[in-house]
């Protein structure tokens, strides 16, 4: 997820973040309008940069989202530090159960289409 965040923070391609390639990204993130926040998501998910994203891409992106399985504040000790919240879990089950849950919602926002360009993806998140 860092490196695809890098990606899109890095707008002329070079490899590198400068400070005005962050401070950028930053307001764009934290006080730009909803339409552009969006279009920062969807770059993400856009691993080819055709401006179309598939399945694929976004069950890759949303699987390694830290998943809540905590119900009180006794069972984020049995989760990991990392995510305090869920995610870390080392119940299989609970991290499969996730997963075919991400995929029912991936499916039923892709519909029939095999890709979505940004239109589609705006649709679909409203």
């Amino acid at each position: 997820i860092v490196e695809q965040l890098f990606t899109v923070y890095d707008i002329n391609s070079d490899g590198y973040l400068d400070i005005t390639e962050f401070a950028t990204s930053m307001f764009k993130l934290y006080t730009s309008e909803l339409h552009i926040k969006m279009k920062m998501v969807f770059d993400m998910y856009d691993f080819d940069k055709d401006g179309f994203i598939c399945k694929d891409d976004v069950t890759l992106l949303l699987s390694h989202a830290p998943i809540d399985n905590a119900e009180s504040k006794a069972d984020i000790k049995k989760e990991g530090i990392y995510t305090q919240g869920g995610g870390g879990s080392e119940d299989y089950k609970d991290r499969a159960d996730s997963q075919k849950e991400l995929q029912k919602l991936v499916d039923l926002c892709f519909e029939a289409k095999a890709k979505l360009n940004i239109e589609d993806f705006k649709r679909v998140a409203e």
